[in-house]
């Protein structure tokens, strides 16, 4: 049972991880300092890259959900995200 110790664990683990996205951020920046690049360029690069397996795997999720009868969800999901695009 996991909340058999009154959820203890489960705070204990958000208190260890809560800092990991800071920290991410921060060290990524440090990490792009002094370099030299087109920011025009680095966004087009970096946002081709990520956003093709991020197509990939939605495609996959929505199958699955489609699959598995869960599938309102995704289709209200695609659905904002389509609203928002184009509208």
């Amino acid at each position: 049972m996991p909340y058999s110790f009154g959820g203890v664990p489960i705070y204990s683990y958000q208190e260890i991880v809560r800092f990991a996205v800071p920290v991410f951020l921060m060290v990524t920046g440090a990490l792009l300092l002094n370099r030299e690049y087109e920011f025009k360029d680095f966004i087009k690069r970096k946002y081709i890259r990520l956003l093709l397996p991020l197509i990939f795997w939605q495609i996959l999720v929505i199958i699955t959900e489609i699959l598995t009868g869960q599938w309102e969800q995704s289709i209200n999901l695609v659905y904002l995200l389509l609203l928002g695009i184009v509208g």
